[in-house]
């Protein structure tokens, strides 16, 4: 009966390393995926917040662009009246000097 209980004992604790391992085993693996669902959630939030960052200078960067070529056409219209002025300036006074002549 000794050797019975020992028997015993000894098969239910090979069974207890048994399933230790198992769910050693099972453990690890869901740990590996967990850590494979968090690294690749992890991947995606990074490239969707690149994604973002980079709309936004782009937008920055054209809002820029814009508002400079605005401040450039501004000052040729400028530099385009000023012409414009001086040409009739310059066209009343030889008018005026040409009917003085006269």
């Amino acid at each position: 009966e000794l050797e019975h209980n020992t028997s015993v004992q000894n098969a239910l604790e090979k069974q207890r390393i048994e399933i230790e391992d198992r769910n050693s085993v099972e453990n690890t693996g869901s740990m590996s995926e967990l850590r494979k669902t968090l690294e690749a959630e992890f991947k995606e939030r990074l490239t969707s917040n690149l994604h973002e960052q980079q709309a936004k200078l782009m937008h920055d960067f054209n809002m820029k662009l814009e508002a400079e070529l605005k401040g450039q056409k501004f000052q040729l219209g400028q530099q385009h009246q000023q012409d414009l002025d001086d040409m009739i300036s310059n066209l009343e006074r030889e008018m005026k000097d040409t009917f003085e002549e006269e």
